[in-house]
């Protein structure tokens, strides 16, 4: 049994590493989520815990409150056992907190109705808990369509862009199959428009060259973003007919590119993203018909 004094050397101690670790988390965990719902409300003791949605963060619970705390880069919390700790994420099975979002977002947003929470698995995305299946369809400025040329479909590049979703984050409000109606909005659920993605840090979408996806998938063709799958109904990102609309330039180098499977037009490559498509025959024009300042 652990004696009085023991206990407030535990306590003590769990302060100081909270404390330490607050004054140098970076992510948005610690300022915006309310995540008490994680620590036993009549177990005085300090203890750590898993966030089973997220393995790359843990809680510390003190007297019922949680204080979530990240794990350092490149690492990932043990296991889903008390006072476990991170280790390095090769040595960690990450599996365990797979798709656990789902389970859980929920009760996030009941605990926190104005919360933003990324996704743990892919960094393009995020969730909103203002935006429910109730107010979601008179928030989104997003429209399907499915335009047959490259030249017609570029300027979803850049009205996707526009899309607020009525959050405290721009982005693009995404769609998915239902099991009952064939097509249904994804509750809370929201995508940064492309390229941006979402930072932690920011707890917000940003340009892609400040964010650190750490050990979430990051997308960088246009046809990795849902708002785009979305306009010709792919159920994967295997989706020729977007990828004709919208190329790629992941494993290209900067600069003009040909276009696969098209001679009329070229693409612009920065980053491993396309930023700007090309008439074949007047380079240095736009396909929108505005001269290039690339």
């Amino acid at each position: 049994m652990v004696s009085d004094k023991n206990q407030v050397a535990v306590s003590s101690l769990f302060i100081m590493a909270a404390s330490a670790m607050f004054s140098s988390v970076t992510a948005y965990y610690a300022r915006n989520l309310i995540l008490n719902f994680l620590c036993s409300p009549t177990d005085p003791a300090a203890y750590v815990t898993h966030i089973p949605w997220d393995c790359s963060s843990y809680v510390i619970c003190m007297n019922g409150q949680a204080i979530p705390t990240p794990c350092p880069t490149g690492k990932l919390y043990a296991s889903a056992t008390r006072n476990s700790k991170c280790e390095p994420a090769a040595q960690v099975d990450g599996t365990r907190c797979h798709r656990h979002i789902w389970s859980y977002i929920r009760t996030i947003c009941m605990h926190n109705p104005q919360g933003v929470v990324h996704d743990p698995e892919r960094c393009g995305q995020y969730f909103d808990c203002t935006l429910t299946n109730d107010n979601i369809a008179l928030t989104s400025g997003v429209e399907k369509s499915a335009p047959n040329t490259l030249a017609e479909s570029l300027p979803f590049l850049s009205s996707a862009r526009s899309g607020d979703a009525g959050s405290v984050t721009s982005g693009v409000v995404t769609r998915a199959p239902s099991v009952t109606t064939g097509q249904e909005w994804i509750e809370y659920l929201v995508e940064c428009p492309y390229p941006d993605l979402f930072s932690t840090q920011a707890g917000s979408c940003q340009d892609h060259r400040m964010v650190s996806c750490g050990e979430r998938e990051e997308p960088k063709a246009p046809c990795d973003y849902l708002q785009y799958l979305q306009l010709y109904d792919c159920n994967g990102i295997d989706c020729l007919t977007c990828t004709k609309s919208h190329p790629s330039c992941v494993g290209l180098s900067d600069g003009k590119q040909p276009v696969p499977r098209r001679s009329d037009v070229i693409m612009e490559c920065q980053g491993e993203r396309t930023i700007n498509i090309f008439s074949a025959a007047k380079p240095n024009t736009d396909v929108l018909g505005e001269t290039s300042t690339v």
